[in-house]
């Protein structure tokens, strides 16, 4: 495993498999290697990592830097058989957030205004660089959000709007609500779980956004 996984894979899972089992009651004990390639890589290059269906094996194609414990937990996720996106996006999220360690914690924050600010640049015709220069970030901050969406401005974007097509309607086969799954989706996921007065859940303080 890549020694830059060696410390933070077993710290993810061990707060995913702990969330998992507060609300479930049961364990879910998984692998914490990581790869650095899989075919999946070339099939659809927009990915950030990926999760064999068949084998579990868990590759992570990117550096996301303060993202990087939210890819690794949401693919984590898919590992321990929760396959919809939306599914792995919520579990990432509410179990790094809710994990008390400070950089899990603001890799959640950072996923979560990630996914927020883009589906409002995409509303408002905002480009991601604007969107993310209005935002105020602190110095050592915006460097890192600056580049996540860089694929759709490179000269490959053309393969990437085709492969992401695929991909689209590959979950929109599996009863997904499309790649929309990742931002909008999650968003108003959060959004509902932290204003419903019914869920038998309730939201991690330290990550709780909507009163």
């Amino acid at each position: 495993m890549p020694a830059k996984y060696r410390d933070l894979a077993p710290r993810v899972d061990r707060h995913l498999t702990r969330f998992i089992a507060g609300i479930t009651g049961q364990r879910v004990e998984t692998s914490v290697e990581v790869r650095t390639f899989s075919f999946m890589q070339l099939a659809f290059p927009f990915a950030l990592g990926a999760a064999d269906i068949l084998s579990g094996d868990v590759a992570i194609f990117k550096d996301t830097g303060v993202l990087q414990p939210h890819v690794v937990a949401h693919e984590f996720a898919h590992r321990k058989g929760y396959w919809r996106e939306l599914d792995a996006q919520a579990l990432a999220y509410l179990s790094l957030v809710s994990s008390g360690e400070p950089d899990l914690v603001q890799a959640a924050l950072s996923e979560r205004l990630h996914r927020s600010l883009h589906v409002l640049a995409r509303d408002t015709g905002e480009t991601w660089e604007t969107a993310i220069r209005g935002l105020g970030l602190r110095a050592e901050l915006e460097p890192e959000f600056m580049p996540i969406h860089a694929e759709a401005r490179t000269p490959t974007s053309e393969i990437n709007d085709i492969m992401r097509g695929v991909y689209d309607a590959r979950m929109r086969l599996t009863g997904q609500n499309g790649l929309s799954d990742y931002d909008l989706g999650f968003t108003n996921f959060l959004y509902s779980f932290e204003t419903s007065d019914t869920a038998r859940q309730i939201p991690p303080d330290r990550g709780a956004v909507h009163a």
